[in-house]
């Protein structure tokens, strides 16, 4: 139904992507130059702790994605009619199904793959200085090629958990949000 959108108060889908990407280029910016920036001056070590600290932020947003969708509301309302902590906001989250995941798992999944992408080429340049003539290469490929593996892979057995603990998540997720909540105000 083309109408289905307008009725229901939400934006047609041009809006709504043109919103998305707008979000997502000034998030990419705010956290891309300080990944950026990061990759130079920490010592190699903490260099690549920043690479996988993206790399999990992009597998739990992945998780979080598919938990909304695939929770159910009734243990939410159940929740929220005792007043649990977190409540309402998994509710909200499982009820914007679609909006949460496409935020969680195309907003910060794609900011995450691709400042991951710039911070490992970043610390590949900065670890082929150091490197004998020659190496550049099968560094380059082997760093792409495991930040690679364990974004997939992780996501995938992110994928796999979070269909089976999807209202665990959600409520893990709610209760993290009532937190946020009350500190911010």
């Amino acid at each position: 139904m083309p109408g289905a959108n307008r009725r229901r108060g939400r934006r047609p889908g041009w809006r709504a992507g043109l919103q998305m990407g707008l979000m997502t280029f000034l998030a990419a910016l705010a956290v891309g130059l300080p990944a950026q920036t990061a990759m130079f001056r920490l010592p190699g070590v903490a260099a690549l702790g920043v690479v996988l600290i993206i790399t999990l932020i992009g597998i739990f947003f992945d998780m979080l994605g598919v938990a909304a969708t695939a929770a159910h509301e009734v243990p939410f309302h159940a929740r929220a009619s005792r007043r649990m902590t977190g409540a309402r906001e998994g509710l909200w989250l499982v009820r914007n199904a679609d909006r949460v995941a496409a935020f969680s798992n195309d907003v910060v999944g794609d900011i995450c793959g691709t400042i991951n992408g710039a911070a490992v080429a970043a610390l590949v340049f900065r670890l082929v200085v150091d490197v004998p003539v020659g190496w550049e290469r099968v560094m380059g490929i082997a760093a792409v090629a495991l930040v690679a593996g364990l974004t997939v892979g992780g996501k995938a057995v992110g994928k796999g958990y979070a269909l089976s603990h999807a209202d665990d998540i959600v409520s893990s997720t709610g209760r993290f949000l009532s937190w946020w909540q009350r500190k911010a105000s």
